[in-house]
């Protein structure tokens, strides 16, 4: 017996191997002085903490909050940051 599982296309998630890729957006006061931010994860939300300084397209990754194996190991939830202005 074979199955054939599709992975559909999500707004919010890219994977790519066993990593999901996600973008957070900020505003630029934000990213000039840092602060905390909720980041929505496959399983819950996640906390995480934007040092001072940060510029669009840092990296933030969350390990083992990634997409799961068939042996149960766990990739990594990678936060791209977007500075962007609001209206």
């Amino acid at each position: 017996m074979f199955i054939r599982i599709k992975v559909t296309p999500n707004k919010n998630f890219t994977l790519k191997g066993y990593d999901l890729y996600t973008k957070a957006y900020i505003t630029p006061w934000e990213a000039a002085l840092g602060t905390q931010i909720e980041v929505k994860g496959i399983d819950d939300t996640e906390k995480i903490k934007i040092k001072s300084g940060t510029t669009t397209g840092e990296q933030i990754v969350l390990e083992n909050k990634g997409f799961r194996d068939k042996s149960g190991k766990r990739g990594n939830l990678i936060c791209s940051i977007a500075i962007m202005m609001p209206d």
